[in-house]
């Protein structure tokens, strides 16, 4: 893959679900869903967490928290995701990726993974 999104991946948990919601958000977003799902579905089948890992960066660039994304320094109630369309933009709440479904603030992976009851 020559064209590599960025993604913040650096600083994050260091959980593999959060990291691989990440890369897949960061993949979606540059209009890359094809590629993320394979991503994703290589990390499921992956046998460990460097090999996970590995699998991840062959798909992103891992770059730092330096946008307003992971801006925390104020105490208020305003989001700090630097955008201001109607379109509802939030983090998962079980993985840390991005969702867009303001009703269960799930993404769509874990969304099914709570339709089978495994989170």
């Amino acid at each position: 893959m020559t064209d590599k999104p960025d993604a913040e991946i650096i600083g994050a948990d260091g959980n593999i679900f959060v990291i691989t919601g990440i890369a897949s958000n960061a993949l979606q977003r540059a209009g890359l869903r094809d590629q993320a799902d394979e991503m994703k579905e290589k990390v499921k089948n992956s046998d460990s967490y460097h090999s996970a890992l590995g699998i991840i960066l062959q798909y992103i660039n891992p770059v730092g928290k330096e946008s307003e994304l992971w801006n925390d320094d104020d105490d208020d109630d305003d989001d700090d995701w630097g955008d201001d369309d109607d379109e509802f933009d939030e983090t998962c709440e079980n993985c840390g990726g991005w969702t867009d479904d303001e009703m269960s603030h799930l993404c769509d992976d874990c969304h099914k993974l709570a339709e089978k009851g495994e989170i």
